[in-house]
């Protein structure tokens, strides 16, 4: 009928207890979620940020290697950009801009 009398360390036993006790389907009060959320994004950010040391050297810009002008006429003129990543060429790209109309379109 009564609930003992508990100590300080007793009571927060209890508290953890059943701040973790889901098997209860308890509702979670303003205050955990809003810890629990603080949590979980912290350990995301921590998670992030050790990807992103461990995998910074895959991360290498992409550069812009010679462009070229293939075709320079009045009618329409093709350049070609190169793009590399780490010494080699991973894509080249094609604009074609047309001088009468004056539209342009690319191609990779």
């Amino acid at each position: 009928m009564f609930e003992p009398i508990l100590n300080r360390r007793q009571r927060a036993r209890r508290a953890l207890r059943e701040f973790f006790d889901l098997s209860a389907c308890r509702v979670f009060t303003m205050r955990q979620q809003i810890l629990w959320a603080l949590a979980c994004g912290a350990i995301g950010a921590v998670a992030v940020s050790a990807a992103a040391l461990l995998h910074a050297d895959r991360l290498a810009p992409v550069d812009v290697l010679t462009p070229e002008i293939e075709r320079f006429q009045p009618d329409y003129s093709v350049y070609r950009i190169r793009f590399g990543w780490r010494g080699m060429e991973i894509s080249s790209c094609h604009i074609v801009i047309y001088g009468e109309t004056g539209k342009w379109t690319v191609k990779c």
